[in-house]
Order: C-alpha cells, then sequence, then structure tokens
C-alpha cells in the first residue's frame, strides 16, 4: 500500500514537471523573414562548395592530362 502511494505521488510529480515544462518552455517560432535568410544562406554556401568542386574538378583534369603527356614522353 505505501508502495502503491509512493508511486502514485512520484506519479503526479512527473506530471506537473511536464506540464510545467511545456507551459513555460517556449521556443521563438521563426518568422518568415527569417527563414528566408536561412535559406539564402544555405543557398549561397552551396553555390560556393559547387564552385569549389567545379575547381577541383578542373585541377584534376589538368594533373591527369600532365600524366598522360609525362607517360607519352617517356614512351
Amino acid at each position: 500500500m505505501e508502495i502503491q502511494l509512493t508511486l502514485q505521488h512520484i506519479g503526479m510529480q512527473l506530471d506537473d514537471t511536464k506540464k510545467t515544462f511545456y507551459t513555460e518552455r517556449k521556443e521563438p517560432k521563426p518568422d518568415s523573414e527569417m527563414m528566408g535568410q536561412l535559406v539564402e544562406d544555405f543557398r549561397d554556401e552551396l553555390d560556393k562548395l559547387d564552385n569549389q568542386m567545379h575547381s577541383l574538378r578542373r585541377g584534376l583534369r589538368r594533373m591527369e592530362d600532365s600524366l598522360e603527356i609525362i607517360e607519352l614522353s617517356e614512351a
């Protein structure tokens, strides 16, 4: 009996804690301007990565071409 009352008491405390947590915790809701800025920043970062990728591919092609020239000159 005593254990059951203790468990009920703990359950009520948990319920109270949960209610307090969800009512007191208010996360800011992003406004459309902030979301627009985040999307724009994300697109800018994607563009930078895309440019870096193209630059790396060009560099790789130049290295491959140089290796082909070296191989041909050694043959």
